[in-house]
Parts: C-alpha cells; sequence; structure tokens
C-alpha cells in the first residue's frame, strides 16, 4: 500500500466514525435532558399569561420539535452559546409561535404574483433606510430616558414607512409577518427569561436533576445580542438585518412607550410598526408599560 492510500484509507475511516457518531442516536442522557428543557419551558409559558392573554400552552412533545424555531435564537446569539438556558427559550418561542399561528390574524396581503424588480436607485436607498431604522431602534432601546424613547420612536415611524414605500406588497406582507412570528417568539422568549430571574421563582426538580446547577442569568445578554445586530446592522455598507431582530426590537420599544399595545395586537390584528405609530394624536402622550419598567438595562 502507497502512502497516497494509507492516508486515503485514513480519512475513510475517520470519516465513517464521524458519520456514526453524528448519526448516533441520543443517549439515555440527551433524552432526559431533552425531556427537561421541554417540561422547563412549558412550566415558564404557564407563568406568562399576563403577557399574552388568553394564552393556554398545550401542545404534544412531538409537535413542539417540530415547530420550535430554535434557529431565531440561535442565530441571535450564536451557537457557540447555546446554553442550556437559551435551548429553554427556544422552546419557549416555539410554544409561543404554535399559538400565534392560530390566534395571531395574518397579515392581509396584496401580492402580484410578478413582482417587478426594483430600480437600481430603490436598491440603493433602501440600504440606506434600513441602516437609519437600525440605528434608531438601538438608540431608542438604549435611552435612559422613556420621552427619549418616544422621540426616537417617531423618527423610527418616519423611516420604517419609508422603507415600506420602498419595497413591493409580497416583501411587506412578508417582514410584517416574520416580525410578528417570529419576532414575538424571540419577545415571548425574553420575557420568559426575565420572569424566572425573579426571586419567587425556582426551576423544575425535573430541570434541576437532569442539569446539576442550572440557573437563569441569561436575559441581559440577550437583550445585548439584540443591540449589537442592530448596531452592526447600522454600520456603513451593512443596511440589512432579520426580520426576527426587527421584530423583536420593536415589540421592546413598544413595551417602553405603547402600554397595552400587546392587547390591541390581539384585538385588532395590526402590525407591530402600524401599533408603533398608532393613533397620531395620541403619540406623544403614551406611558411606559409595566414589561417596560422591569426591563435590564
Amino acid at each position: 500500500m502507497t502512502c497516497d492510500q494509507r492516508a486515503l484509507s485514513l480519512v475513510l475511516a475517520a470519516s465513517t466514525v464521524l458519520t456514526l457518531f453524528i448519526l448516533a442516536p441520543p443517549t439515555r442522557s440527551d433524552d432526559r435532558q431533552n425531556r427537561a428543557e421541554r417540561s422547563e419551558a412549558q412550566r415558564l409559558a404557564a407563568r406568562l399569561s399576563s403577557l399574552w392573554p388568553g394564552w393556554t400552552p398545550s401542545v404534544s412533545p412531538q409537535n413542539l420539535e417540530a415547530e420550535t424555531p430554535a434557529g431565531v435564537v440561535q442565530e441571535l446569539v450564536g451557537p457557540a452559546t447555546m446554553s442550556a438556558e437559551y435551548r429553554v427559550a427556544a422552546r419557549l418561542a416555539g410554544l409561543f409561535a404554535l399559538w400565534a399561528r392560530s390566534t395571531l390574524a395574518p397579515v392581509p396581503a396584496f401580492v402580484d404574483g410578478e413582482p417587478p424588480a426594483p430600480e437600481p436607485w430603490a436598491t440603493k436607498a433602501l440600504v440606506s433606510v434600513v441602516r437609519d431604522e437600525a440605528r434608531l431602534l438601538a438608540e431608542a432601546l438604549e435611552a435612559a430616558k422613556a420621552a427619549r424613547s418616544r422621540e426616537l420612536a417617531r423618527a423610527l415611524v418616519k423611516v420604517r414607512f419609508r422603507r415600506i414605500a420602498l419595497l413591493n406588497d409580497r416583501e411587506v406582507a412578508t417582514l410584517r409577518h416574520r416580525e410578528l412570528r417570529e419576532g414575538l417568539a424571540l419577545y415571548t422568549a425574553y420575557h420568559g427569561l426575565l420572569l424566572a430571574r425573579h426571586p419567587g421563582y425556582a426551576p423544575g426538580h425535573e430541570i434541576e436533576a437532569a442539569l446539576p446547577g442550572f440557573a437563569y442569568e441569561r436575559a441581559p445578554a440577550l437583550r445585548q445580542a439584540l443591540i449589537e445586530r442592530l448596531r452592526a446592522a447600522s454600520a456603513a455598507g451593512r443596511g440589512h438585518y432579520d426580520a426576527a431582530v426587527s421584530g423583536f426590537g420593536l415589540a421592546l420599544l413598544l413595551d417602553r412607550t405603547q402600554h397595552g399595545w400587546r392587547e390591541q395586537l390581539l384585538e385588532t390584528g395590526a402590525t407591530l410598526d402600524a401599533l408603533l405609530a398608532g393613533p397620531p394624536s395620541d403619540f406623544g402622550n403614551r406611558q411606559p408599560s409595566a414589561a417596560g419598567r422591569r426591563e435590564p438595562r
């Protein structure tokens, strides 16, 4: 056997071992951890009825596995930091996504089956507008005073509707739909992690047994990951960020600027940007919600 043949046989052997490792069924320990994380997510969801009136999460484990948008959480925080706490958050996001699919009214769409390609000037303008939107959203969320947040929110609304004017109907419908479903799933996961940090909440026995030392401490990091993503999108030459990120940010900003927005969303099926715009005469007089006051800085 030549050196090249020997090297090839070693590579093939290593590939076989790696394939078997990847395809190997989960161990009993993995199953136990998955069950514990699922159970913990359901415990948190059951305590978030004040966040989403009428939400009574009840779903089979199979459906939860199919619908959990773990990628939304992982995309925001990065795969290297997907701790057990973030996996619980992802499962909580999945529970919300299942409920939202049957509860939130679909965004009306008057869709052109073959939308025309955007004009070159529109493409360039859109990059600048999205960059401005991301910058304003980050600044509004970081503002120390509610009055400043409301001022920046007014500017953000103007930029958002300039962005809408540069998109075709299908793109607008997709953006708003994803902000509602994926953005609010992230928002719900974040509030679940916030709730779990309260001194009155203790993790369930199942997850404590499966993961000794499990504790909730990532809510501020999840919010900071959002701010960092917005800052990156606002940098020169970027001008892009995901609808899940913008939906999460808009929901947090609504917490600070519009009391009762979640109830209004459920009643009217309004989009997040429309809720942020609100009645023109009322926009400058809103009070921050209780959820907004609890946000860690």
